[in-house]
């Protein structure tokens, strides 16, 4: 039984390791500029329900890179991510919200979004959160506020437990 249990972990690890492994080889691909060879690994693990992978493919079709530029492709993949509590996904989301990009543009889900990223710690949320603010009225802030509190409950909360 021993042996069992034992061999069933190594399997587990070298699956593990092996999945780690692919990202990086996806992500070196990306800062090599080989796109289509990162775009290929990065949706295969994307698929398998890596979150890192999934927020670097919503950055491809956000940007063009590797395929053809396609906002709403972007905001599906981001938001998988955002599924699994991502930081750099919630950030990415307040900013398709606040240009309208992949989504109507919507301030008051573009402040939601930036403001989970923010309370996780993410800088860049902070000050996208500032911008936005300023284009607000209270009501919306409000509004974004109370949003902000469903989504952290629904995708933050739900994935510490």
């Amino acid at each position: 039984m021993r042996t069992l249990i034992a061999v069933v972990t190594g399997l587990m690890l070298l699956g593990a390791s092996a999945t780690a492994e692919d990202y990086w080889d996806a992500r070196a691909a990306y800062i090599e500029g080989n796109y289509p060879k990162a775009f290929r690994l990065y949706r295969q693990l994307a698929e398998e329900g890596d979150v890192m992978a999934q927020n670097s493919l919503g950055w491809m079709y956000a940007n063009g890179e590797g395929v053809v530029e396609d906002d709403a492709e972007a905001v599906y993949w981001y938001r998988k991510a955002a599924e699994q509590g991502f930081a750099a996904a919630f950030q990415a989301l307040g900013v398709m919200y606040s240009r309208g990009e992949g989504v109507p543009q919507n301030d008051v889900q573009a402040y939601a979004w930036s403001n989970v990223a923010a309370i996780q710690g993410s800088t860049i949320a902070v000050h996208d959160r500032a911008l936005i603010e300023k284009r607000m009225t209270s009501y919306q802030i409000t509004e974004g506020q109370r949003l902000s509190f469903e989504i952290w409950e629904k995708y933050v909360s739900s994935n510490k437990k």
